[in-house]
């Protein structure tokens, strides 16, 4: 007799289920790594563009102002609305008015993020702009930013900003500071 090698059809089958299966098994927790780490990703830049804005008005001495922007990459980027998934800009403040002029030289930009999440105020007034005076702190009050990934795939994240100037990240799925 002649002894054969290989697998048979039947547990090539029986392999090749086994494994469809499990793939389709960790797909849903997979999808909802990605969306955390883009969570994630977007709150980082933020809070760090904060407190990078935060730092340069208490070294210089002098206002910075960080607002949304949907002309965040152009050379003549302003202010716009209060949408910050829109993207946004970091600026030497000189008048102190929360609005860029055309003299005011930008510090840092952030293009628009592509990932569908969303960017919302917990205040009852959006947040169309955070102002750092000399002394690091935010005139006019503490303020909230909340992250939400599209269908609630991954926990929020809240951006806690203080009145004296401190920005942090509450835990995973806070819905207040």
């Amino acid at each position: 007799m002649k002894q054969n090698r290989g697998f048979t059809l039947i547990e090539l089958l029986v392999t090749v289920s086994i494994v469809a299966i499990l793939a389709a098994l960790a797909t849903p927790s997979f999808v909802r790594l990605i969306a955390d780490n883009n969570l994630s990703s977007q709150v980082n830049s933020l809070l760090a563009d904060l407190r990078f804005a935060r730092g340069e008005a208490i070294k210089r001495g002098i206002n910075i102002t960080l607002c949304p922007s949907t002309t965040s990459l152009n050379t003549t980027a302003t202010c716009s609305g209060s949408d910050w998934k829109a993207g946004w800009i970091a600026f030497i403040d000189n008048d102190a008015n929360n609005s860029r002029a055309s003299t005011e030289t930008i510090l840092r930009r952030q293009e628009a993020f592509t990932a569908g999440a969303s960017i919302v105020s917990n205040n009852v007034t959006p947040i169309s702009s955070l102002r750092f005076n000399a002394e690091g702190r935010i005139p006019g009050g503490m303020g909230a930013l909340n992250f939400t990934a599209v269908n609630d795939t991954a926990p929020n994240r809240l951006l806690c900003i203080s009145v004296t100037g401190r920005v942090r990240i509450v835990e995973k799925g806070a819905t207040t500071c």
